[in-house]
């Protein structure tokens, strides 16, 4: 009975070309329901989420509503998915990940936007994320996806010109996602928005001198020294075409980085 229920959520999910994906024939099926961790300040999204996902999946469900209680749930209970809300403030969300990846580099984190941002989207993929969802979804949509990334795949929108991601963390070799014209990803160069042009250290940089931070406070949250963090923010604002701290940090508000 299970297993019909989750083959007809998948099958419906997917029938709308929606999920861009490696491999779509098998969804994960786990013998033990996994756990999910919601992120997020907004109550009202996360316990809509919350009974959907019990009253529907038997799925048990756990909620934080900030940055560090995220990490403290998260660490604690070792969610199987966390579901990052991108609206959290300053960059919170990316942050979080950042985090995570840190001291739990195989966890899994997804990311939920209200719509679709292509600039968000660039940040999510250099960071190899393993999913961006929008609040436009269908719930089954929601729960095929997650099935794919429970199984190691990874889901993007259909219709945006993804990156060819690095492996999800312990899942074998790296996926290549094809586009609406069935071009291999990686022969797209046209970019997402200009941070697409930016690497992943590039991209946390970025986000921490956006948030106000010094170059000495950065290197702390990233464990790297002053003068590495120097040269990465140098490198970023040469391929940014940019000059000044006061414009690095507008493009950052403006590509809605952080709020």
């Amino acid at each position: 009975m299970e297993a019909n229920f989750f083959d007809r959520l998948a099958k419906k999910a997917l029938a709308g070309g929606s999920l861009v994906m490696e491999r779509i024939d098998q969804p994960h099926q786990p013998s033990v329901p996994p756990r999910i961790l919601i992120v997020t300040a907004r109550r009202l999204l996360v316990e809509g989420l919350q009974c959907l996902f019990r009253e529907q999946m038997n799925w048990p469900v756990l909620w934080a509503d900030s940055v560090d209680n995220g990490i403290k749930q998260a660490l604690g209970w070792q969610p199987d998915v966390t579901i990052v809300d991108l609206s959290l403030p300053h960059g919170g969300g990316l942050l979080l990940y950042q985090q995570l990846q840190a001291q739990r580099p195989k966890m899994r984190v997804v990311f939920l936007d209200d719509s679709l941002q292509q600039s968000r989207l660039a940040a999510v993929q250099r960071l190899q994320a393993p999913g961006y969802f929008t609040l436009r979804d269908s719930f089954e949509y929601l729960v095929a996806g997650l099935r794919q990334i429970l199984a190691g795949r990874a889901v993007y929108p259909a219709g945006a010109e993804v990156f060819v991601t690095k492996p999800v963390p312990g899942t074998g070799p790296a996926l290549c996602q094809s586009l609406p014209n069935g071009a291999p990803a990686e022969q797209k160069q046209k970019p997402l928005s200009p941070l697409s042009r930016l690497s992943r250290r590039e991209m946390e940089v970025l986000i921490h001198l956006a948030r106000g931070l010094t170059v000495e406070q950065c290197a702390k949250q990233l464990h790297l020294s002053p003068n590495t963090v120097d040269n990465h923010k140098a490198r970023l604002m040469r391929k940014l075409g940019i000059h000044r701290s006061v414009d690095l940090i507008r493009l950052a508000l403006q590509e809605k980085l952080v709020e």
